[in-house]
């Protein structure tokens, strides 16, 4: 799943444990769940900021052999 996805399943996991239709055993599923696609979503928001650290150097680089143009 992406990042975007996983925000998604994260937002319906919470409504769904806020409904209080579930047993506890049904809660403890789902938060465990959650905690998994949070370690998954930590995982892609490390790589997006990654790759946007990436670029960002890469556009300083430009800069710098703009002006010395």
């Amino acid at each position: 799943m992406n990042l975007e996805e996983n925000l998604i399943n994260l937002e319906t996991i919470i409504k769904k444990l806020e409904s209080k239709d579930l047993t506890i055993n049904d809660s403890l599923d789902l938060f465990s769940e959650g905690i998994n696609l949070s370690k998954q979503t930590l995982v892609s928001l490390k790589e997006t900021k990654g790759k946007l650290e990436a670029l960002n150097f890469e556009i300083d680089k430009l800069s710098e052999e703009l002006k010395n143009i």
